[in-house]
């Protein structure tokens, strides 16, 4: 197994970890988190004692939960996230890592992040007994950033295509594969670089899904369900 898929698993009393496995290990190693690695006792979060066991046939009956129109706040969504109270300290953290490696790579911040959504009533994909972390307002699926021009009297980062001078877009779908050209290498290098820091980071997001696991080559998957799950192929060697 390459440096870029390699598996680490933790005790099964706290989380269990996956980071940059293979797509099969992944979807096995998925059902195993989910039964057996409980989120532990100092990571508490307000919906963890909520239950996801939902009847695996008939319609879907997600809990009933509070929700909250967010619009963004370091950076704003394309349009508003509708998603349970506690989940919004998590998107202003992806605001702020978002923010912080953008200026890295581009010398300015995003203006606006897309996502595929956000609340959906549904369950989880190959799980029809559990409710989706959507379901409870408690994910986003991310998968483009908006930039503007550059501002006024501000300098490109040194190296960087005279292109990124004026408004751009970066999405996971187009630019985290194969790069084309210096452009789309320092796409792709942004990409890179956030989803290593979302995934290594704990206290943002317990599950990062993106390229590399089953149906997410095109979007970030970020939740707080009760246990961790980290799969992304994110390569440190193009995030430098």
């Amino acid at each position: 197994m390459s440096q870029r898929r390699l598996a680490s698993f933790a005790s099964f009393a706290s989380f269990a970890s996956f980071a940059h496995v293979a797509p099969l290990a992944a979807a096995l190693a998925l059902g195993l988190a989910l039964h057996t690695s409980p989120a532990r006792a100092d990571d508490a979060y307000a919906l963890d004692e909520l239950s996801r066991e939902i009847p695996a046939r008939g319609a879907v009956r997600c809990p009933a939960m509070p929700l909250t129109d967010y619009a963004g706040s370091a950076v704003r969504y394309h349009a508003p996230a509708r998603v349970h109270p506690a989940f919004v300290a998590k998107l202003r953290g992806l605001e702020e890592a978002a923010r912080a490696v953008a200026i890295e790579v581009y010398g300015r911040p995003p203006v606006r992040i897309h996502h595929l959504g956000t609340y959906n009533c549904r369950r989880i994909p190959g799980y029809p007994h559990l409710v989706s972390e959507h379901g409870l307002g408690n994910a986003i699926d991310v998968d483009a950033f908006s930039f503007g021009a550059l501002p006024a009297g501000a300098a490109l980062p040194a190296g960087a295509p005279r292109a990124l001078r004026g408004p751009f877009d970066v999405s996971v779908a187009a630019h985290f594969g194969a790069a084309r050209g210096p452009l789309g290498s320092l796409h792709r290098r942004f990409l890179h670089r956030l989803a290593l820091r979302l995934a290594r980071d704990t206290s943002l997001f317990r599950v990062v899904l993106g390229p590399g696991y089953p149906g997410h080559a095109d979007h970030f998957h970020l939740d707080m369900a009760s246990y961790r799950l980290v799969v992304v192929d994110a390569s440190p060697e193009v995030a430098r």
